[in-house]
């Protein structure tokens, strides 16, 4: 799963590099996890109803378990299907697929700050496995990752390639931005100015999530009960039960709910309408917000906007040369934390970018404080 750098031929129009969405290895993955999964569900649940049993038990959670996972798998390509940059205009179209239309949105050449390729090492059983990710970073300090591979000098030949044909110093025309069709509800109120929007898909993220934990937990109903000891069948079936309990209750939050961000000439504050069970608010002072992004990788959906600190900035430059030392892990962790970002879900990048640039206009409008 990564763009591929199409010929210049391929381009719709003078001056344009395009970069095409590869779903191939996705489309593979999720057929094969979904073809064994869906048959072995379905003849396994025949089974628990008609002889239950620890055999039929374990088909089902296998069965299950996969289905659930080629579904998850699919959700991971939810990329845009072309990225392209246009030197005519100076500009990033982002093309995306939403239902059965094309969304498309606009970064402006001004907004990009840096092309580069970096190292991403992963270690597992002792052996260790290195990536190498050409990306560029947002004058907001976002980083945005075009390609990747395990091979170096595949990687240089398309940062050598995109340097060449792609001018970032071209002036950026005209930006559409107007906003995303039936997305975004704003309303004015005084003082205050209040973003509603429903997550799309969050009711059905969240079944396929407890369909997998579900899975798992008949798998070991019907693989290892009566294999061990009861004291550690109890420990392992409560460590599901909590699970699914937990994943019930964010299901029963996100019925019907609505996100809301208000902000005010002090304070951002993000709050919930709606669901059966309220989730937790939070307030940030606009004096101490200094940058709002996000990250794009094409490996994995990221389902939120960051709210920066002066302090959090310092940490993610450090995070990008790899110089992060232990005293550094609480601050990542806070960095996380719910009340420093916005939970989007599954809002396309072109609604991600612009929730992201309404909330820095509306930031200087109420409070005349400017934010990158």
């Amino acid at each position: 799963m990564s763009y591929k750098l199409l010929p210049a031929e391929a381009g719709r129009g003078d001056g344009q590099v395009v970069l095409q969405y590869s779903r191939v290895m996705l489309f593979l993955f999720t057929a094969i996890f979904g073809l064994i999964g869906a048959p072995l569900a379905f003849f396994g649940l025949l089974a628990v109803i008609a002889t239950p049993s620890t055999t039929s038990f374990a088909l089902f959670g296998f069965g299950l378990a996969f289905f659930s996972a080629s579904l998850m798998i699919f959700r991971l390509g939810q990329a845009p299907e072309r990225l392209i940059f246009d030197n005519e205009r100076g500009w990033l179209c982002i093309e995306e697929k939403k239902g059965r239309k094309i969304q498309r949105a606009y970064l402006p050449y001004s907004d990009i700050d840096l092309l580069s390729m970096r190292e991403h090492t992963t270690s597992s059983d002792g052996s260790k496995s290195t990536s190498y990710i050409v990306y560029f970073v947002k004058n907001d300090g976002a980083m945005w990752d075009l390609y990747s591979s395990n091979f170096s000098s595949k990687a240089e030949a398309f940062l050598e390639e995109f340097e060449r044909r792609v001018d970032f110093s071209r002036e950026t025309d005209f930006v559409d931005a107007s906003p995303p069709e039936g997305v975004f509800e704003i309303v004015e109120g005084g003082e205050r100015t209040l973003i509603r929007w429903k997550p799309p898909h969050e009711v059905f993220k969240t079944i396929v999530g407890l369909s997998f934990v579900g899975g798992f937990a008949c798998m070991f109903v019907g693989f290892l009960w009566g294999e061990i000891s009861t004291t550690v069948g109890v420990v392992v079936a409560s460590i599901f039960g909590l699970l699914m309990l937990a994943m019930l209750y964010n299901l029963f939050s996100v019925l019907g709910a609505k996100k809301v961000i208000e902000v005010n000439r002090d304070t951002l504050r993000m709050y919930q309408e709606g669901g059966l069970f309220k989730k937790k608010s939070y307030e940030l002072p606009l004096k101490d917000l200094q940058a709002i992004c996000f990250d794009f990788d094409q490996s994995r959906h990221e389902g939120v906007i960051q709210l920066l600190r002066a302090e959090d900035i310092d940490l993610r430059e450090r995070m990008k040369v790899g110089a992060i030392s232990l005293d550094d892990i609480w601050q990542l962790a806070k960095l996380n934390s719910a009340e420093r970002r916005i939970e989007t879900g599954n809002l396309t990048i072109g609604e991600k970018l612009y929730l992201e640039q309404l909330l820095e206009d509306l930031i200087f409008e109420h409070a005349g404080h400017e934010v990158e």
